[in-house]
């Protein structure tokens, strides 16, 4: 196990945020100067939306800013390795420099609010990083004990071990051959378990997202209605039900794309089922076997754009998986 990095500062989480935008509207073919100023100065989580305060309510408004930062930066809220980080000498049209000064600005001048929501997760790594620190201790210490008792009983077991004549002296060690080991069962079994997952299918990932959403503390588990409503909602726009009628959309389709992305990033493959939260008993799901025709009957009847952007990240762990395979 590597030591834990430290977390990222607000600000540099800030910075993550906005890059990603910057990267974003590169790979879209729109990465001039005055197009990645503009995303830089605009207000943290509205890049996407400039015209949304026309439609919304400011404490809507404040709730789609808040969504839009978290579900991008929520499972990057530690340093990456930087040999794997895409690096870019100049963003589009714009040097390096340059773009960081705009990105110094852009914090000095942030509004509170979004500074807050920075803030916020800044102290979520925080409290991750200690811990990571924490288990990283407990396990080098179990590791140097187990090496200490190792080399207490090796060094015992040659001072005891007496020759023929009975003098401590060389020990003869038996000549094992090594040409003929046949791998045991057990062996055969750990192979099978180093062996690359097979990527979830379009449908595991549709499921795997609405149970993370019904497992969602915010949505009141309480009440039955409350997750029945929160189930047969469109993917991706579970947070938005209140203004769902003002959105125009467009905008729909790119809180959809952006909230189920953002939701299964680096969860496209099986979890060991021993680690994973098991439901709660509730009224809305009799058994496991009655949760699962809801599910397929939801699958069966989502829209084609919802659809589709399941398929395509199940396309992307069809792709990691082909890699993993061949490098195993």
């Amino acid at each position: 196990m590597e030591q834990p990095k430290r977390p990222l500062s607000a600000y540099n989480l800030y910075y993550r945020y906005k890059r990603s935008k910057i990267l974003e509207a590169i790979e879209g073919g729109d990465g001039s100067p005055d197009a990645i100023t503009r995303l830089i100065l605009a207000d943290p989580g509205l890049e996407s939306y400039p015209s949304i305060g026309d439609t919304m309510s400011p404490k809507h408004v404040q709730w789609l800013r808040r969504t839009e930062i978290r579900s991008a930066l929520l499972q990057n809220l530690s340093p990456k390795e930087t040999r794997s980080r895409t690096h870019l000498k100049a963003h589009g049209g714009m040097s390096f420099v340059t773009m960081s000064k705009l990105m110094c600005d852009g914090w000095k001048f942030i509004d509170e609010f979004a500074r807050c929501v920075f803030e916020e997760l800044a102290e979520e790594g925080r409290k991750m990083y200690r811990k990571r620190v924490a288990e990283y201790e407990d396990l080098e210490a179990s590791h140097k004990k187990k090496i200490k008792t190792s080399n207490s009983t090796a060094t015992s077991a040659k001072e005891d071990h007496p020759d023929k004549e009975g003098k401590k002296g060389l020990i003869l060690k038996p000549i094992v051959a090594t040409n003929c080991a046949v791998s045991s069962p057990k062996e055969s079994s750990e192979a099978n378990m180093n062996a690359p997952k097979r990527p979830l299918t379009a449908y595991n990932l549709f499921y795997k997202y609405k149970r993370l959403k019904i497992l969602d503390g915010r949505y009141g588990m309480e009440s039955v209605e409350k997750v029945n409503q929160l189930i047969h909602a469109t993917p991706g726009l579970e947070d938005y039900l209140p203004v769902l009628e003002t959105l125009p959309p467009e905008e729909a389709k790119k809180l959809i794309r952006t909230e189920i992305r953002g939701a299964l990033e680096g969860k496209l493959f099986p979890k060991d089922v021993r680690t994973r939260n098991r439901f709660p008993p509730h009224a809305i799901f009799a058994n496991s076997e009655d949760m699962t025709k809801k599910m397929s009957d939801l699958w069966k009847s989502l829209d084609a754009y919802s659809k589709s952007v399941f398929q395509g990240l199940a396309g992307e762990g069809r792709k990691i998986y082909q890699e993993r395979v061949a490098e195993h």
